[in-house]
């Protein structure tokens, strides 16, 4: 389908860490809450965040957004999410859109999903995404950290046109 309009979903996404990973020893990992994290005295995902290091377990973005402004009846609305680093779901407005278990890596991935019916004056995107434990040399996947546009790379809605 022809893509009229991109509108990219780029900052401000808010991040809501949901657990992270503890080295039990060398090579092994184990996932554990953020608030088990923070009260055993780990660095926290926030705390990784405003620091610039990468972040690796669960966690959930959110973006919100209005409704894109003159959308003709031939017209309809898809999100698109560019190279997710791991597992994800996407949830708008509080209803899940997709559960996506796994992206291939080599060549980044796209998910998409068509929404326009699901969107309101004011919407809220939600992507929750899991981020593996640490190699044993403690560097994290392949993909590397998140781009800087979105939490998995790009975020973006295209209004396109009906087939004809």
């Amino acid at each position: 389908m022809p893509v009229d309009h991109v509108i990219r979903l780029r900052e401000p996404w808010e991040m809501v860490p949901l657990s992270t990973w503890r080295q039990t020893s060398p090579g092994q990992w184990e996932q554990v809450d953020e608030r088990e994290a923070s009260e055993s005295g780990m660095r926290s995902a926030q705390e990784s965040a405003r620091t610039g290091a990468f972040f690796f377990g669960r966690v959930r973005y959110v973006r919100r957004f209005g409704l894109p402004s003159n959308l003709e009846a031939r017209q309809s609305v898809w999100l698109v999410i560019e190279g997710p680093g791991g597992p994800l779901t996407l949830e708008l407005n509080g209803k899940s859109l997709v559960t996506v278990a796994a992206v291939e890596q080599s060549g980044g991935g796209i998910v998409e999903a068509e929404v326009t019916r699901q969107l309101n004056e004011r919407n809220e995107l939600a992507v929750t995404l899991e981020l593996p434990a640490p190699n044993a040399r403690g560097r994290g996947p392949a993909t590397g950290p998140p781009a800087s546009d979105g939490p998995v790379g790009q975020v973006r809605l295209e209004i396109r046109a009906a087939a004809k």
